[in-house]
């Protein structure tokens, strides 16, 4: 999955003020490196995005949460094996 430009900046945004352990903290960095690169992200580093961006407490009541609703639906689409 490729993202947008507006998508990338959200995601970098909600990564940013979360602490990671050092394992996860890897994967992080490669997740970020890849959006700023506007790389293609798939399989187990999608679906580790995905995870990471869920546990995240989203209340959805103004317009960002429902943007970063709308991009956990899509990351979630692409990150679920078929």
């Amino acid at each position: 999955m490729r993202f947008n430009e507006s998508d990338t900046l959200l995601i970098l945004e909600l990564l940013n003020g979360v602490s990671f352990s050092e394992i996860k903290q890897m994967n992080v960095q490669l997740v970020i490196d890849k959006l700023k690169n506007n790389e293609y992200i798939k399989g187990k580093i999608l679906q580790f995005l995905f995870t990471e961006l869920n546990k995240l407490d989203i209340t959805f009541n103004d317009d960002r949460d429902l943007e970063v609703a709308a991009l956990l639906k899509r990351i979630k689409f692409k990150a679920t094996p078929r």
